[in-house]
């Protein structure tokens, strides 16, 4: 599939060698709902495989302006650092704290690994899924991401992938929520991405009644969905 346009920024996605080997999912556009008057506003997308993580998403949003497309985002940007701290150390386990994420429970951890690692930062590299939906069933699409996580030689966190959602409204768009997905979970909300449907999450893990106690998520019946406009 070819690029058509003439912003550099579609010409580099055109210029990379699409083939079955390296392509996980083909490049492809997508129109997103404009208010108004506003610019028309479009996403590309291109999803590689990845040795390690799987795959990788590559993500650019354009509008439309003067005749042409003008790049307003990209997830191409720099590694992002995330910090950490461990704090009182007992019996082989230590609280585990990243602000940024909300995120603080006791993990399991080595005194050796305590003393020298207690504070420090991971990484936030990859995109390893996306979609786009109405994910808090407020009427207006939200873009989600799955970011795979690095934490080094030294397995710190429990988790390896965090899940962020992006309002659209914005420009560039703004981060609404970052929670980390333990492993079991990772499989039902790559699913929900895609569809928008999060109601497996119901049936497995029981995760989702914690989400909701700490009034990330509502559930009514089968049906959860996200609560972003809180956050």
């Amino acid at each position: 599939m070819k690029w058509s346009g003439t912003h550099q920024g579609l010409v580099e996605l055109a210029s990379i060698p699409a083939t079955p080997e390296n392509v996980l999912e083909e490049p492809a556009l997508r129109i997103l709902p404009t208010i108004d008057s506003d610019p028309a506003r479009f996403l590309a997308s291109v999803v590689w495989k990845t040795n390690g993580i799987g795959s990788t998403a590559q993500l650019q949003l354009f509008e439309w302006k003067d005749g042409q497309p003008q790049e307003v985002w990209t997830n191409q940007e720099s590694i992002q650092q995330v910090s950490y701290r461990m704090s009182q150390y007992e019996a082989e386990s230590a609280w585990m704290e990243v602000p940024s994420y909300h995120y603080k429970e006791r993990v399991p951890v080595s005194k050796r690994i305590y003393d020298s690692l207690a504070e420090g930062t991971v990484e936030e590299r990859a995109v390893t899924a996306y979609g786009i939906q109405d994910y808090d069933r407020d009427g207006r699409l939200e873009l989600a991401m799955v970011k795979a996580i690095r934490t080094g030689a030294v397995p710190l966190l429990p988790f390896g992938l965090v899940l962020e959602f992006y309002s659209l409204d914005s420009d560039p768009p703004s981060k609404r929520m970052t929670i980390p997905l333990p492993p079991a979970v990772v499989p039902y909300v790559e699913t929900g991405l895609a569809t928008g449907d999060f109601s497996d999450l119901t049936t497995g893990p029981t995760i989702v009644q914690e989400w909701a106690k700490q009034y990330l998520v509502t559930q009514k019946g089968k049906d959860v969905y996200w609560n972003l406009s809180s956050k």
